[in-house]
């Protein structure tokens, strides 16, 4: 078993006597700063120096320039695949698709029209059964609800696959962005609300209709958002970990129509489910 760390030792200095790079690049250290002093300025500052965060970003890194630079070169192929008209297949598809999604001159003279037909699903909502049926046949469109059906391995058994319990329906990036109370939190629940009623607005709701729907969006999802486990209760995996079985599960949330849920997903109810946040499923 010794011979392999040397055979790596041996590989190693192979390599950087034949000039190959090993992926750390000397020219990117601040070598006017000593390491124990500042590691993150010995190892970066050069790069740090050439690369300000660009003003429209929060945040700027190795990573967030290697996301823009296949952005760059996935623009320059859809651009030629939609400009091809000989382009036939999987590379005609992609072209039309790309070419539909940048029209946004028909976009726009569509006003609302292509979300009516949801609009005319919701408006026959009359009952909680309404309701419910409504939020299961969403199962199938990316799970709109505030919590919806998936797929996830098993936390006991990583080689099986079971059902899980998916939370959301925070607008806002996570719980605490609903309950600080600095200055800057205020400032944003206050912009979301102006943002909501814009846009109900922009469908055709008077100011003051709009007002007050944005205020009960707000009060639906702090509610949501009371019951939904901290960013840094998240981090340990055991928060996330509730197998339950079916029965168990229609327990926790009975309004629900979970076995509807379920047949409409093809999954059987005798499969596990793992209910990422219970008290989450139970307000929900």
């Amino acid at each position: 078993m010794r011979k392999l760390p040397a055979l790596l030792l041996l590989a190693a200095l192979g390599l950087a006597q034949s000039g190959a790079r090993n992926g750390i690049d000397r020219s990117m250290f601040d070598t006017s700063c000593k390491p124990c002093d500042d590691f993150w300025r010995y190892a970066t500052g050069t790069w740090i120096d050439k690369n300000p965060i660009p003003p429209d970003r929060a945040r700027w890194g190795k990573f967030d320039e290697l996301s823009e630079a296949n952005l760059e070169r996935l623009k320059t192929i859809l651009d030629g695949v939609a400009s091809d008209h000989t382009a036939t297949g999987d590379r005609r598809r992609a072209g039309d698709f790309y070419a539909s999604c940048m029209d946004t001159i028909s976009i726009e003279a569509q006003g609302t029209k292509p979300v009516q037909p949801l609009f005319a699903r919701i408006s026959a909502i009359k009952t909680r059964q309404d309701l419910v049926a409504m939020l299961v046949s969403l199962e199938l469109e990316d799970g709109l609800a505030p919590t919806r059906v998936t797929n996830v391995s098993d936390p006991e058994n990583a080689d099986q696959v079971i059902a899980g319990i998916a939370v959301g329906g925070l607008s806002l990036p996570d719980r605490d962005y609903y309950f600080r109370d600095d200055a800057r939190s205020k400032t944003i629940r206050d912009e979301f609300l102006q943002h909501v009623q814009r846009l109900l607005q922009l469908f055709g709701d008077s100011p003051v209709t709009a007002a007050a729907a944005a205020k009960t969006v707000m009060e639906f999802e702090t509610t949501l958002a009371n019951a939904t486990l901290s960013n840094v209760a998240r981090r340990d995996p055991y928060n996330r970990i509730h197998k339950v079985d079916f029965a168990r599960l229609e327990a926790m949330a009975p309004a629900y129509d979970w076995k509807a849920a379920f047949q409409i997903l093809k999954v059987p109810t005798s499969v596990a489910v793992n209910v990422s946040e219970p008290e989450f499923l139970k307000t929900f």
